[in-house]
């Protein structure tokens, strides 16, 4: 068995990655929390994917039980934001409910975008609780090629 060195520097670091990656994983990117926006303890964040299709870019968002009527979404410099909130469906006082998970409250969550986009020709859908985001991604972002010239070449 073969001995190795403690390094307790080490092991501080990789639990402080952890908390790190357990507090984005929470509530959000670190600038998000310091910001006067930033969601509250009661603020929910919900998960999405994003991904190019040819010349759009598609943001796909989680909101199951919330009305297209009560979500926002904005776009600023190249910050995605959408803000969304499930109001409580019915009155029933605490003290008789055995499970309460499906709980009301405020969903934010703010993603930074990985191009340029044309955000006036942006289309928006609602299906089955998923919101579906198509942005035309700007001429300007459009992906080009360039050759590397060597130093013997002409």
């Amino acid at each position: 068995m073969a001995m190795e060195l403690w390094r307790p520097m080490r092991e501080m670091r990789r639990l402080s990655e952890e908390m790190d990656r357990l507090m984005e994983e929470t509530f959000g990117p670190f600038e998000l929390r310091t910001r006067e926006m930033l969601p509250t303890p009661r603020t929910r964040v919900f998960p999405l994917n994003m991904y190019r299709k040819n010349n759009e870019l598609i943001v796909e968002a989680s909101l199951p039980g919330i009305r297209p009527e009560d979500v926002d979404v904005s776009v600023s410099g190249n910050r995605l934001t959408i803000r969304a909130e499930r109001k409580e469906a019915k009155e029933v006082k605490e003290e008789n409910y055995y499970y309460q998970e499906m709980v009301a409250g405020s969903f934010f969550r703010e993603v930074a975008l990985p191009t340029d986009v044309q955000t006036d020709k942006a289309e928006a859908a609602y299906e089955n609780g998923i919101l579906r985001l198509r942005f035309p991604v700007a001429p300007t972002a459009k992906e080009s090629h360039i050759k590397i010239k060597t130093a013997g070449a002409k």
